[in-house]
């Protein structure tokens, strides 16, 4: 069994465990007659954290899920939250690191346990992150909740990229991942620290904040690409106001960033591929015309 499996068989366990020990705090298990009236009920939790995920509103995410140390969220990317704080905090580093957010179910289905709800199923996710292309991609999704206090929470959230269909590869696997994409990046800082010309964008910076910059460049593209992480900079128009980036500037990074790409022997389609993305965002970084 893998570490994320074991870590998440506990979790499960923790909080079941949790749930079964709060019977006092909440209704009685309801009789299986009354299943239908309990999903139903269920069902206002979903809408509730479809609008607190569309309106990036972290609290209101948060109050979406127990109020208790045991609670239990499990991200995409693996990240293991539990408690209410773990909860909220996932959720404002996630939404600050948007532009935007669209949540929408595609399938799933309910199964009442006593006074527990349990949904599993889709959901399609079409987001904006800070200096990334948009994009969409389905997650699969399994979650317990329950009625504590007079409002339906999550106990338990599980999320996971749902897998591209056979053949089907995004353009962060066709890179070669977060190792290939990074060495064309230390490449890319490299050429333009050693232009004269473009040395300046670069020069004054401490060796924390060369390393932060990286850092963030690498993450933004691993993310535009369809990868597994997250930008948490800024969006390009406010981190590139006044630097006075001309038409000139802009088409001199780009030979480098194409002559870091070749270093590597990126394929064309990919290489134009990525391109197309950097592309996308020139509109907010040159300011002289």
């Amino acid at each position: 069994m893998s570490s994320l499996s074991r870590c998440i068989s506990i979790a499960l366990a923790i909080v079941l465990t949790a749930v079964a020990a709060a019977g006092s705090a909440v209704a009685q298990p309801q009789k299986p007659s009354k299943d239908d009236k309990l999903i139903a009920d269920a069902m206002e939790l979903s809408k509730r954290f479809e609008t607190a995920f569309n309106s990036r509103n972290a609290d209101a995410a948060a109050a979406c899920y127990w109020n208790d140390p045991r609670v239990t969220l499990i991200a995409p990317d693996g990240t293991v939250a539990v408690g209410m704080d773990a909860v909220r905090g996932l959720y404002t580093g996630f939404f600050s690191a948007a532009e935007s957010l669209k949540l929408e179910t595609i399938d799933g289905a309910y199964v009442a346990h006593g006074d527990v709800v349990q949904w599993s199923g889709r959901v399609r996710v079409t987001e904006k992150m800070k200096g990334a292309a948009e994009r969409t991609y389905n997650l699969r999704a399994s979650d317990w909740r329950r009625k504590i206090g007079g409002t339906w929470v999550f106990v338990y959230d599980s999320v996971t990229v749902e897998p591209a269909p056979a053949g089907a590869k995004s353009l962060y696997q066709k890179l070669g991942g977060y190792d290939a994409i990074a060495a064309v990046i230390d490449e890319f800082i490299k050429r333009m620290d050693g232009d004269p010309k473009m040395k300046r964008f670069l020069g004054g910076l401490s060796q924390d904040s060369a390393g932060r910059l990286r850092q963030h460049i690498v993450d933004q593209v691993c993310a535009a690409a369809g990868g597994p992480c997250i930008y948490t900079g800024r969006d390009m128009k406010t981190s590139h106001k006044g630097m006075g980036i001309s038409e000139d500037d802009w088409n001199t990074a780009a030979g480098h960033l194409v002559a870091s790409l070749d270093k590597f022997n990126v394929p064309v389609t990919e290489k134009n591929d990525l391109l197309a993305i950097v592309s996308s965002v020139k509109g907010d970084i040159v300011e002289k015309k």
